[in-house]
């Protein structure tokens, strides 16, 4: 195998996975508990009833998010890390990684928690 033929397949791979992990996501934001009740003892109640969901959704949903970032980082490496445009592209996914990240965190794991 050449280097050129491991390279298309490294590409391929790499956009498989982003298609992948974003079909996948979708699939788990469809799953993602709601909270239905009005009064606000009700809602929380019902919050920490749909606790294990919730974990399973952010935990679902941080999994794939890695994936993405292994993805984007194979994209990166191809366009090459010494061009300005790829350095800044990487930098604000990852700004943006870390911000939801640290939001499905939150969401997920430490509001449930405290109810």
């Amino acid at each position: 195998m050449t280097n050129q033929d491991d390279t298309i397949i490294r590409g391929r791979v790499d956009g498989a996975l982003l298609v992948g992990c974003a079909c996948l996501a979708v699939f788990a934001m469809m799953h993602h508990p709601q909270v239905v009740d009005h009064s606000a003892h009700d809602a929380l109640r019902e919050v920490a009833d749909k606790s294990t969901a919730d974990k399973i959704v952010h935990g679902g949903l941080m999994l794939l998010m890695g994936g993405q970032a292994v993805a984007y980082c194979g994209i990166a490496n191809r366009l090459g890390w010494s061009r300005l445009l790829t350095q800044c592209g990487a930098m604000a996914y990852w700004a943006g990684f870390l911000f939801i990240l640290q939001a499905a965190l939150i969401d997920g794991f430490v509001i449930p928690e405290l109810i």
